[in-house]
C-alpha cells in the first residue's frame, strides 16, 4: 500500500503509479514465521524451548559421567561356602586373589575361589588394613568378615558382618553374609532374622529365600518354611535343593501328595544327588515305589 495515497502497488515497484511517491520495498529475505510464533508471547516460547534443550543436554552429560563412575565402583561382596571341589593351587604370577566377586549366588551351593594359606593371609591382611584405615566403612568390615569366615573364625566374622549391617542397613549382601555366618554357628533364630531382612531387600533372589526356608526348617517351623520354599522354587524351578527342602517340610506336615511330588522333582533334577537315596526311600515308604 502506498503510504501517500493508499493505492495498492506491486511489491517490486519503487514508485507509486498513482502519485509517484517513493515506495519502501519489502526485504527480499523476509522471514515468514508461523502464525503461532508471530502471536503475542511467541518470542518467549522460543527462548523457553532453547532453555529446555540446554537443560536436557546438561542433564544427559551429568548422567553419563555418573554412570561411568558407578560402573567402576566396587560392588558388595557375598559370602561363599568353604566346600572344596579339589586341592587348592598356588596363585599364578600376577594373579590378584580376592574373595569378593560381585555375585548373588547361593553361598550353600557354590564354592568361592580356592586359596592357599599364603593367599588367604594376604587377603586377610589387606582387609584388616582397610578396616584400620576406615573403621566405619561397612564394605571394609564386610570384606574382613569374609576373610575371617574363610579362615574359620566365624564368631569374629559375625561381629564384622553385624557391624557392616548396622552401618549399611539397606545393603542386602551385609545381611545375607551375617545370616550365613550365623547359620554356620547354628544360631538359627538370629539367622532367620538376618535372612528375613535380606529377603526384604532382595525379594527376587532365590538363594535368600531358600536359605531362609532352610533356617526355618532347622528351627522345626515347617509351617513357616513351606511358603518360603515355594517362593524359592517359583524363582528357581531348576534348583534341586529347594525342591528337596520343600519336600521335607511338606512330609513333616503330613502333606503326603505334595511331598511326593517334590521328592520326584528333586530326583528328576538330581538323580545321583547326595540325597537321592533318602528321597527314594521316602517315596517307597509313601507307597509310590520307584519314581
Amino acid at each position: 500500500m502506498c503510504a501517500s495515497c493508499g493505492a495498492r502497488i506491486r511489491a517490486d515497484r519503487e514508485w507509486c503509479l498513482r502519485c509517484e511517491a517513493p515506495l519502501a520495498a519489502a526485504p527480499s529475505s523476509e522471514l515468514h514465521l508461523p502464525a503461532w510464533l508471530r502471536a503475542r508471547g511467541g518470542g518467549t516460547l522460543i527462548f523457553a524451548a532453547v532453555g529446555v534443550l540446554t537443560l536436557l543436554f546438561v542433564g544427559y552429560t551429568v548422567w553419563d559421567r555418573l554412570s561411568a563412575a558407578n560402573a567402576d565402583a566396587p560392588r558388595p561382596s557375598v559370602s561363599t561356602t568353604s566346600r572344596s571341589s579339589g586341592p587348592s593351587q598356588p596363585a599364578a604370577p600376577g594373579r590378584e586373589v580376592s574373595l569378593w566377586s560381585a555375585t548373588s549366588l547361593d553361598a550353600r551351593r557354590k564354592g568361592g575361589p580356592e586359596l592357599t594359606t599364603a593367599e588367604l593371609a594376604a587377603v586377610r591382611g589387606h582387609a584388616e588394613q582397610a578396616v584400620a584405615t576406615r573403621p566405619d566403612d561397612p564394605e571394609a568390615l564386610n570384606n574382613l568378615g569374609l576373610a575371617l569366615e574363610r579362615a574359620g573364625q566365624t564368631d569374629d566374622a559375625i561381629a564384622r558382618f553385624s557391624r557392616a549391617a548396622q552401618l549399611g542397613p539397606r545393603n542386602w549382601a551385609y545381611h545375607f553374609n551375617l545370616a550365613h555366618a550365623l547359620a554356620q554357628r547354628q544360631n538359627w533364630d538370629r539367622a532367620v532374622s538376618a535372612y528375613r531382612i535380606a529377603a526384604g531387600l532382595y525379594p527376587t533372589d532365590a538363594a535368600t529365600q531358600c536359605n531362609l526356608a532352610t533356617a526355618l526348617q532347622k528351627m522345626r517351623d515347617d509351617a513357616a518354611a513351606i511358603p518360603v520354599f515355594e517362593r524359592a522354587v517359583q524363582l528357581a524351578p531348576a534348583d534341586a535343593e529347594c525342591h528337596l527342602g520343600l519336600a521335607t517340610s511338606l512330609d513333616r506336615e503330613g502333606r503326603t501328595t505334595d511331598a511326593r511330588r517334590e521328592y520326584k522333582q528333586y530326583l528328576d533334577l538330581a538323580p545321583s544327588g547326595p540325597d537321592a537315596d533318602t528321597a527314594k526311600s521316602r517315596l517307597e515308604s509313601m507307597g509310590s515305589g520307584q519314581p
